[in-house]
């Protein structure tokens, strides 16, 4: 079956304007939708009667053909549901486009939300799955975001998290080795010894792309405000849902995520700090790390592919890390996890069409067959430890175990006021180019915490 990804981008202007929609096939100019109908026979939870067709509005890329693929999996249990799958492929899009259907009246029955945010703005859109028995096998700390009083308005999409995601091949290599569990002193006395020995040309021959420790990818604003603002606010809030919930913040860890900052700069291929304000992503990623040129980054469990398709031998190396974060009371080495959306039902939706997106997510999240499709396909790590499968990526192992032997703390970003992680990534900014002292940085955005909640 060919598969077409509708890619809608859209614009709410205002109610009185008309909603706008451009739909641009990704795969292969044709109609915008494609209607799944399939007959074959598998295992899993089948599917009773015939509905609607039901509607799924989803915003992640990477997974446009996988999830066409598994519904149609999904779908020849019976041959009989019919579902139309609409990708936005750009994140920063969606909530405009979701407000727009909802907006013009088109309907999405099964659609992705950013929480807690959405879940307070758009409370009576969302369906109360708490009928699914299965949720509560969630992962701790999962569903709080999504969860008000008895009600749960989502199913978290997946479970990741952030680390120092490390090139053990070079550390090795320098005879430098440190713990599951390294403080800020053992990270800094082996970049210490690492850099001299770069410096002083011992590893050239072995690795003669090596040129520093670190990198930083200071330019980029959405890696800074996903990734680098829960090491200041770490501490701070015991959960998202506390962090959304609260119009103070109080960074009691951020003079440890200051030294971690540091650290990072000061091992980096640049004589000033300024010039990692210069310094992309795809810079520190695809020409850095998966080069070779450095040996360790600040990034997720799900950057090993992006590396992995630059050189699979060399991310067969990759390793990832608790930071050392905490306060000077309280210090600890931890990864950083969280949901990076949940899937919400519409609550206009018919009850048939609701009932089909729950039995949809119940196939995906709590049967053999489906949870081997998600893994498979997906590569994602269900957030529903006893469904979890091998994904293929060694960082994901990785990141479970940390979890289990509880090296994690929950990533706080997503409960930061509208606007904040921008105004971090901007301060963070400033600091490196020695604009601002740290201690403004971090009066700064207690400031605007309080004043983008208040005012």
């Amino acid at each position: 079956m060919v598969f077409f990804v509708a890619i809608i981008v859209g614009r709410a202007l205002s109610v009185a304007l008309a909603v706008i929609f451009t739909l641009i096939s990704i795969v292969s100019c044709g109609e915008a939708e494609q209607i799944i109908q399939a007959g074959a026979d598998i295992t899993g939870i089948p599917i009773d009667g015939e509905g609607g067709v039901l509607s799924i509005l989803q915003s992640r890329g990477d997974i446009g053909l996988p999830l066409q693929q598994a519904i149609e999996l999904y779908a020849s249990a019976n041959g009989s549901p019919r579902i139309s799958v609409h990708t936005v492929a750009n994140p920063h899009d969606y909530a405009a486009a979701l407000r727009a259907r909802m907006l013009s009246g088109e309907r999405a029955d099964l659609f992705h939300i950013q929480a807690p945010g959405a879940v307070k703005a758009m409370r009576g859109e969302l369906d109360d799955l708490s009928d699914l028995e299965w949720l509560s096998r969630a992962m701790p700390g999962t569903l709080d975001a999504v969860t008000a009083g008895d009600a749960v308005y989502g199913v978290p999409y997946s479970i990741t998290g952030a680390g120092l995601v490390v090139n053990l091949q070079i550390f090795r290599g320098a005879g430098i080795f440190f713990g599951n569990r390294p403080t800020l002193e053992s990270l800094e006395e082996a970049f210490k010894e690492l850099w001299d020995q770069i410096q002083d040309g011992e590893l050239a021959d072995a690795f003669p792309r090596l040129e520093a420790v670190t990198e930083l990818a200071a330019m980029d604003e959405n890696y800074l405000g996903t990734y680098g603002a829960d090491l200041f606010l770490t501490g701070s809030f015991g959960s998202v849902s506390e962090a959304s919930g609260s119009d103070y913040l109080e960074p009691a860890g951020s003079d440890n995520a200051r030294d971690f900052y540091r650290l990072m700069a000061l091992y980096s291929p640049y004589n000033s700090w300024r010039q990692l304000t210069t310094i992309s992503e795809a810079r520190m990623v695809e020409n850095g790390i998966a080069t070779g040129r450095v040996a360790a980054i600040y990034h997720s469990a799900e950057v090993y592919r992006r590396i992995a398709a630059v050189d699979r031998e060399l991310a067969g190396n990759l390793a990832i890390f608790p930071v050392p974060v905490g306060t000077e009371e309280d210090p600890y080495a931890a990864v950083f996890t969280g949901v990076p959306v949940y899937w919400a039902v519409g609550a206009q939706s018919t009850p048939e069409n609701k009932e089909e997106a729950r039995k949809l997510l119940t196939w995906l999240y709590h049967s053999d067959s489906g949870a081997a499709e998600y893994a498979g396909r997906f590569m994602a790590v269900s957030p529903f430890r006893q469904r979890v499968r091998e994904t293929g990526n060694p960082l994901d192992r990785q990141l479970l175990r940390h979890i289990d032997m509880g090296n994690s703390r929950p990533m706080l970003h997503p409960g930061a006021p509208e606007g904040w992680a921008e105004e971090f990534a901007a301060s963070l900014q400033q600091f490196y180019s020695r604009e601002i002292s740290w201690d403004d940085l971090a009066d700064g955005l207690t400031e605007q915490w309080y004043q983008k909640l208040v005012f």
